[in-house]
């Protein structure tokens, strides 16, 4: 996108120009970039003390240049003088980026302040951090300070669709507007660097299917809305975006979901299938564009995109009577003459390489299809691993879904859970093999089910080989006040899991997502016995000199799994969807109206 340069007259100005604008700051030396597209009218979501809002928001950049300065060219607040409400108190840290958010925030703050506001501000909210920060991967927070005392508090930071974000900016839930005063580089090109992990994408890339506006609009509370194109070869689809999205005046409940699906054969076929990739929109602004980040790249290839509603508001798609983009429409699997108002953006891979080397794919390889219930790692019993042996080179491990303790919410059900996911050669035995260091690891703190979605992809692929996938809840000897303790909970495999020579648990068995080489009969019956159980010692009793007599076996009732508290049954049910669809984890695209 060509970037306009423009002098800073005025933090006001900043406000009006596009993603990406870099304007020279009053203070010599430094230039001051902004990571939202537009001027903004809209606010983002609430964070407050009460229940019904969350207590944190922030997000995560790479600076590719030192930096002095964070700020919010605006942000709206609770007011006393409207009845009921009160001043909040909310405290602004700066962290080094580690994994993921929110193991970021759980470190050392480097710089920290708290302030306290009772109205909108229209005037930038700015925080001088007293010193140039070197250049690296950083992460910022805003939390409220402020008690829930039964008054309406709240603080809310500015919307926008933050063209950055998809390459260069991380968010903990919504995109919202900062900026970053980075001390001037006239070698850089872009002061927000890549963030890890997509150092090898080019450029995103955004087309408008439909940008005239001459077929009404359409709801899709009644009837799913699929949209049939093509991602062009070299690309990867990353976001749809309904432009303008209507909500017919609703202002609650305005909730939507987009999935989607390798096109084959037809429309009944292809939603039969597998979901690729899915995004949902939590509250829908009217007339504003609806941005679905989608949690998964979908490959190059004909696709189908399904909308539908996901709560009790009005959501829907404005459109046209045509699209040089869409292949075709359905309403309730019908073909339809319309063409929704949507835009999307693409990646390309990057061919570090070089055209004579092989391109080697990879796709998600599943263990089972997972079940609704699932492994409990708890307590004593806090790990769970599985073994396997790939006839092709290994990328990443995922889990599609899963069920972990979490503290805030409706339905709190014990502490966060911390835990780990490592990757193993297998050695000999199970002893042998965890004696090792893991190949690969990672650390996740969960704050709820599926949050944050896990997917651990390598920068290179492993070859083929035997490897263990070993899940350890790493505090789960914590007793918080309540007596509760954390805990994660591994799909189980249905009844339509693959054959069981394939694989060896450590325990009852569960789901998992494993990114490999394409290719047929990808996982190869275990050729070396390997087992996970533990060795069992011989024995050092006497052997009786007589024949073994015949004992009758005690007969057990079934035991019943106790269930994961996941709250209400919409959230079960979702989670059944979604881990009947090939395991696709739901990340979920927050919007909010006031």
């Amino acid at each position: 996108m060509k970037k306009l340069i423009a002098v800073l007259l005025s933090m006001m100005l900043l406000m009006s120009l596009c993603a990406g604008v870099i304007a020279v700051n009053a203070e010599d030396g430094y230039v001051a970039v902004n990571t939202y597209s537009g001027s903004f009218s809209v606010p983002g979501e609430r964070i407050g003390p009460s229940s019904d809002r969350v207590p944190n928001q922030g997000a995560y950049f790479n600076a590719a240049s030192a930096f002095n300065k964070i700020s919010l060219p605006r942000y709206w607040s609770s007011n006393p003088s409207n009845s009921g409400r009160g001043d909040i108190t909310v405290r602004f840290d700066l962290f080094k980026f580690e994994t993921d958010y929110a193991t970021s925030i759980k470190g050392t703050s480097l710089y920290s302040k708290e302030f306290t506001t009772n109205k909108d501000q229209n005037a930038p909210l700015e925080f001088d951090l007293g010193k140039n920060f070197e250049k690296g991967n950083y992460a910022i927070s805003f939390t409220v300070v402020s008690e829930d005392d039964g008054l309406i508090r709240y603080f809310v930071l500015p919307e926008n669709n933050c063209d950055y974000s998809d390459l260069r900016i991380g968010f903990s839930s919504i995109t919202f507007g900062f900026t970053v005063n980075f001390v001037e580089d006239a070698s850089l090109d872009k002061y927000f660097g890549r963030l890890p992990g997509t150092e090898g994408l080019e450029e995103i890339e955004e087309y408008i299917f439909a940008d005239n506006q001459d077929a009404g609009a359409r709801k899709v509370n009644d009837a799913p809305l699929g949209v049939r194109f093509t991602v062009p070869a070299g690309k990867e689809l990353v976001s749809i975006s309904a432009l303008r999205s209507p909500t017919w005046t609703e202002k609650e409940n305005n909730d939507m979901k987009v999935e989607v699906y390798a096109w084959n054969t037809d429309y009944d076929t292809t939603v039969a299938g597998s979901v690729l990739a899915s995004a949902e929109v939590v509250g829908d602004v009217d007339n504003a564009d609806a941005v679905f980040a989608l949690n998964n790249r979908v490959p190059a290839g004909e696709v189908l995109a399904v909308f539908s509603a996901t709560n009790s508001g009005s959501v829907g798609l404005y459109g046209a009577n045509s699209s040089k983009y869409i292949t075709e429409t359905f309403v309730s699997g019908e073909s339809v003459g319309f063409y929704p108002r949507i835009s999307v953006k693409y990646a390309s891979k990057g061919d570090a390489q070089g055209p004579e080397e092989p391109v080697v794919t990879y796709s998600n390889m599943l263990i089972g299809e997972g079940a609704a219930i699932g492994t409990w790692v708890k307590g004593t019993d806090n790990t769970a691993s599985v073994a396997f042996t790939t006839a092709g080179g290994l990328k990443g491990i995922a889990l599609g879904i899963y069920w972990a303790s979490r503290a805030q919410g409706d339905n709190p059900t014990g502490p966060e859970a911390t835990w780990t996911a490592e990757l193993f050669e297998y050695k000999d035995d199970a002893e042998t093999t965890f004696a090792q260091a893991p190949l690969k690891s990672t650390t996740v703190t969960s704050v709820a089910d599926n949050k944050p979605a896990f997917r651990l992809e390598f920068d290179e692929a492993l070859p083929a080989g035997t490897y263990v996938v070993r899940f350890t809840v790493t505090n789960a000897d914590y007793v918080d006040d309540n007596g509760k303790s954390p805990y994660l909970v591994l799909p189980l495999p249905d009844t339509r899991a693959p054959e069981a020579d394939k694989f060896a648990f450590s325990g009852d068995a569960f789901n998992l997502t494993v990114i490999g080489e394409t290719m047929d009969n990808y996982f190869v019956a275990n050729p070396a016995n390997v087992s996970l159980k533990p060795a069992e010692q011989p024995s050092t009793e006497p052997q009786p000199t007589t024949e073994p007599q015949t004992e009758p076996q005690p007969t057990t009732e079934p035991q019943t799994v106790p269930q994961p508290q996941t709250g209400d049954s919409s959230v079960t049910i979702i989670a059944v969807i979604a881990v009947l669809a090939l395991g696709a984890a739901v990340v979920f695209m927050k919007k909010r109206a006031y």
